[in-house]
């Protein structure tokens, strides 16, 4: 059989794989072990990610260290720990596993993971599942930048299948983690329930949807040509976002300047609703109000006025305890005190009040004008 990875992807001669020691990266380590025989000046190193969520954890690190000892491929082991409340054990596993890389590249390294076609259809209907824009509907690119280099998917055209087909061939092992199997999480439902229906359906399904992918993501690509001059005119030198030069702007070309802003700064993005809320009520609030939003994804940010611009604030949200209902209390002495349910966990906003102030709850942000917010 011939599977070939996209090498025209792999320009840089020092790279970090990414070996979970299941099917996907176990195919794209053999693959790049082939190719740095044909190619000496290559240095491999690869990087496996002790999450402890499986009592099987310690015997994959040790199956890994066995193959990369075997292919004479040096491996790092990374241990992390998951936080007990917060985000879902998908979203922490996968922020803990990418921190983790980051720490571990080395200078001119590149980062390379294994997903493939299949995961990439799953990907796409994730976002159509949240509602999700052309940035969103872009799913996973072959090549992106990450940490100060570039994450590089060489895979990203082959299917689930072939792979399988190309470590049978060779005579691969890998493991089988056991929750791939728990259709509670989305992706494993999408991947054992739906996708297979609608691939006995129409059989080139994710075919289409990476076209789709594709094409939203040059969508995405040519707004952020066309829209680059209006966010430098937009934006001081200190990062500030001038609110005067948006006002004449129609609702979509401000949102999406708002949008490539937030994406600048680093900002987990917010919902098409909340970027709304973060023009009406901060951006239009009245001028002697200090009007601050605070939304939570996959850590909390926060809006503020200032001088005639708004200005991110990113930082940490601490949970307390789960089960707790959430509930916004008016106190005369102090002020609001809000605690609220949000989309993803529950979070504490300690509110100090410079003036009057009102907050309004929706799924996944807390509205504070007149108030500046302490998230920590």
């Amino acid at each position: 059989m011939t599977l070939t990875l996209n090498r025209q992807l792999l320009s840089s001669r020092q790279i970090l794989v990414a070996f979970s020691g299941g099917l996907d990266s176990t195919v794209l380590l053999h693959q790049l072990v082939q190719w740095r025989t044909e190619n000496p000046g290559v240095t491999l190193r690869a990087i496996h990610v002790h999450h402890g969520l499986s009592a099987n954890a310690d015997a994959w690190v040790k199956h890994c260290e066995n193959i990369c000892q075997q292919w004479q491929v040096p491996l790092v082991v990374e241990r992390v720990q998951l936080a007990q409340e917060g985000l879902g054990i998908e979203a922490q596993a996968r922020q803990a596993r990418y921190q983790a890389f980051a720490r571990t590249l080395l200078p001119g390294e590149v980062l390379v993971t294994a997903q493939h076609l299949d995961d990439q259809c799953e990907t796409f209907l994730l976002a159509l599942k949240r509602g999700s824009g052309p940035a969103g509907l872009s799913a996973m690119a072959e090549v992106s930048e990450f940490a100060g280099t570039r994450l590089i998917r060489p895979l990203l055209a082959r299917t689930r299948g072939e792979l399988e087909q190309w470590a049978l061939a060779h005579g691969l092992r890998w493991i089988e983690d056991e929750s791939n199997q728990d259709d509670s999480y989305d992706r494993n439902f999408l991947r054992l329930r739906v996708v297979p229906l609608l691939q006995q359906r129409w059989p080139h399904f994710a075919e289409a949807t990476a076209r789709s992918a594709a094409l939203c993501a040059e969508q995405e690509s040519l707004l952020d040509e066309l829209l680059a001059d209006d966010l430098a005119h937009c934006q001081t030198q200190q990062g500030t976002l001038k609110i005067a030069p948006m006002v004449a702007m129609s609702d979509a070309r401000r949102a999406a300047i708002i949008r490539r802003w937030l994406a600048g700064q680093n900002a987990p993005m917010p919902s098409r609703d909340a970027l709304v809320r973060i023009w009406q009520e901060v951006a239009l609030a009245r001028e002697d109000a200090s009007p601050v939003y605070v939304w939570v994804r996959l850590k909390s940010a926060a809006i503020s006025r200032n001088c005639g611009g708004l200005n991110p604030s990113l930082g940490k949200a601490k949970p307390f305890c789960r089960g707790r209902r959430g509930y916004n209390r008016w106190n005369y002495r102090r002020g609001w005190e809000v605690y609220s349910l949000l989309r993803e966990a529950i979070f504490a906003l300690r509110v100090q009040t410079k003036r009057s102030a009102c907050v309004s709850k929706r799924q996944d942000c807390c509205i504070l004008s007149g108030a500046t917010a302490d998230v920590s």
